[in-house]
């Protein structure tokens, strides 16, 4: 789906919805309700699950999750020992503050416990952003 608002039943189906986002301290100030506990369980069968990105920068995928109190009500994925993000084309505040594509590989790593099944898309990515850098020099 493609928008800032969605229509939750869309989203509510048989599969559970889990929403790939870090759990933040300034979430309650923001008036972000606290995510629901991730039943570990549920991750026992992918074709069960339904992992929800919000793409943007940090400024707008923060201001859809403050718009979506379906997003809001999602348990949250949050990824564990992150790599050093190689997108280089935004500014990032943080060296673990991964692009999209980035977090979504590295949450299908994480969930499926495999690190290697991902790595074509990582090699991909990394020469996809080697690619941008070397036309923005240009």
């Amino acid at each position: 789906m493609i928008g800032e608002l969605f229509d939750t039943q869309a989203l509510s189906s048989a599969k559970h919805s889990i929403l790939l986002y870090p759990i933040t301290g300034e979430d309650h100030s923001l008036g972000i309700s606290q995510a629901p506990e991730l039943n570990a369980s549920a991750l026992a069968d992918f074709t069960k699950v339904r992992l929800v990105v919000i793409d943007g920068t940090w400024r707008k995928s923060r201001k859809i999750l403050c718009k979506n109190q379906y997003l809001q009500g999602l348990p949250r994925l949050v990824l564990k020992d992150l790599p050093i993000g190689q997108y280089t084309i935004r500014k990032a505040r943080k060296p673990h503050q991964l692009s999209t594509m980035e977090a979504a590989s590295a949450a299908l790593s994480q969930m499926e416990a495999s690190t290697q099944k991902y790595a074509p898309l990582d090699s991909a990515f990394s020469s996809f952003n080697a690619m941008l850098t070397a036309q923005m020099r240009r």
